[in-house]
């Protein structure tokens, strides 16, 4: 080891032996080198020394506080108080570890074998398992979040909320209402909105097209278009219910899209004209299961109907004016032509689909 005190003398050591070379002197002073154990206590102020840093030093340095440290087996001193020998382990050693200091993750991902965990503004690597009681971050670890990734914008240098790889090995981090992406290059990063390209759902309705719509038996409002429908539950159709649209084959019995739908008779019927010319028929409220032998074809001598494939539009009405010998009149529409049918019904009853 080697350093140089308070006064301008550097020591260097070496096994049992030093040498000194004073301040602005190209070489080591007179008399030297010595023997470590017989003349080191007796160097300017080294008599303070406790006496196992009297007969040798494993290590020295004058650090930027302008303060020397000797350091001996499991102790140092420094200029501070040369007489007061200190526990390494209380000092040196000590790292910065947000984990340990907060005891939060901000967020995480998988990266090969390792889990990457942010906290703050460090990152941490573990290749263990984290169950383990004796869990240790990876060799490097942790760092600055500024320092693993090239290029990374100020507002990305702590605090991410959330950060996952994809199958094509990008990283995308995400903090407050922006998020980055980081390839294996580190090229530039450039942050975007998260809205910009996050929470899209696939939504027929923003084409303004509605293939039917329905008033359930549960209360509550369907509409279908293409492959999904909507559902609402309160009243002004403000917004819809949470969790929709949905897939119609997930929740009509297999149905892959709706193209007509009323209830009658205390059953619920829905018609699928664009793909398998069938229907569908419930007899309870709650839509979870249709009734059994259903879907049935729609040409199977329906409500003895002439033998069409498809209709638009249903129209049943039952109020004062139409009914006939307390029958309900059903319209069907099926391009121009209107199929005018009747019922057993003694509720007034108003139910519309169009498309």
């Amino acid at each position: 080891s080697a350093y140089t005190d308070s006064s301008g003398y550097t020591y260097l050591f070496s096994e049992e032996e030093y040498v000194r070379q004073s301040k602005e002197s190209d070489y080591i002073d007179e008399g030297y080198p010595k023997t470590i154990a017989l003349y080191w206590k007796n160097e300017p102020g080294n008599e303070q020394l406790p006496k196992p840093f009297q007969e040798s030093i494993d290590a020295a340095f004058v650090g930027h506080d302008g303060k020397t440290y000797l350091f001996k087996n499991d102790q140092f001193v420094s200029s501070e108080d040369l007489t007061k020998a200190e526990s390494i382990l209380a000092k040196w050693g000590r790292t910065q570890n947000n984990l340990k200091t907060t005891g939060k993750v901000d967020s995480a991902y998988i990266h090969g074998s390792q889990i990457m965990i942010f906290c703050g503004d460090q990152i941490f690597s573990f290749k263990d398992c984290l169950e383990n009681d004796e869990v240790m971050p990876s060799e490097g670890f942790p760092k600055l979040i500024k320092e693993h990734f090239n290029n990374l914008p100020a507002e990305f240098h702590q605090d991410i909320d959330a950060a996952f790889k994809d199958n094509n090995q990008v990283v995308y981090l995400f903090k407050d209402k922006k998020y980055i992406t980081i390839d294996s290059s580190n090229s530039q990063i450039t942050p975007h909105e998260i809205k910009e390209h996050w929470g899209k759902t696939l939504n027929p309705l923003t084409d303004g097209s509605v293939d039917a719509a329905l008033v359930g038996l549960d209360g509550k409002t369907y509409l279908f278009s293409g492959n999904q429908y909507f559902r609402y539950s309160s009243d002004d159709y403000s917004e819809v219910d949470a969790g929709y649209p949905r897939t119609i084959a997930s929740d009509w019995g297999g149905l892959e899209q709706v193209n007509a739908a009323f209830v009658l008779d205390g059953k619920t019927y829905l018609f699928d004209n664009s793909t398998s010319n069938s229907y569908i028929r419930y007899s309870t409220n709650d839509y979870k299961e249709q009734d059994q032998d259903y879907p049935r074809a729609v040409e199977n001598n329906w409500w003895n109907l002439p033998a069409l494939r498809k209709f638009d539009c249903l129209l049943i009405l039952g109020f004062r004016g139409l009914v006939v010998l307390g029958l309900v009149v059903l319209h069907f529409f099926c391009g121009n032509l209107q199929l005018v049918t009747t019922a057993t019904q003694t509720t007034t009853l108003i139910v519309c689909c169009s498309f």
